[in-house]
């Protein structure tokens, strides 16, 4: 059994997947986790943090109401850091669940999506750094300014076409 810790760091979960928790997660949800290996559910989760929590809401529903913690509040304590280990732990035990070879291609196509998310994060801060982006803003801001100025032809539609015609 996995376990994260979300933001009040005396709160430890465990992430517990077997076929009941499968079941939970089709009728709750509507995920099935069956689809990390041939689907494109890492990609899911990764993209959509709101589904992930929801998944991880399922699988910690008894202990959450065991410790009188509603849905919001769980939801509200899985920010940040927490969603990595989050997802970390529940990828690590759903690869538990399977038999050994299907184990090792959930674990390669973790450790793919991991790169592939690096390797677009990398790309993302290369071009927020170039001067590529900065020429790009600087030529938004000064579109915005002239079209705030009225110099443009994008201005805003002039008072004849405000006013109904009679």
């Amino acid at each position: 059994m996995k376990t994260f810790t979300t933001t009040d760091p005396d709160r430890l979960w465990n992430v517990a997947i077997d076929v009941n928790a499968l079941r939970r997660l089709r009728a709750a949800v509507h995920v099935d986790l069956m689809e990390a290996i041939q689907g494109d559910l890492l990609d899911k989760l990764a993209a959509d943090p709101v589904l992930l929590v929801d998944v991880l809401w399922v699988l910690c529903r008894e202990q959450a109401e065991a410790a009188g913690i509603t849905d919001e509040q769980f939801g509200g304590a899985v920010i940040g850091d927490v969603i990595e280990a989050a997802t970390d732990a529940l990828l690590e035990e759903l690869a538990d669940f399977f038999p050994q070879r299907r184990r090792k291609v959930l674990r390669m196509a973790k450790e793919k999506a991991a790169k592939l998310q690096e390797l677009n994060l990398a790309q993302a801060a290369e071009l927020l750094g170039s001067d590529l982006m900065e020429t790009r803003l600087l030529a938004e801001h000064e579109r915005l300014r002239a079209r705030i100025a009225g110099g443009s032809s994008t201005s805003a539609p002039g008072s004849s076409e405000l006013t109904p015609a009679p």
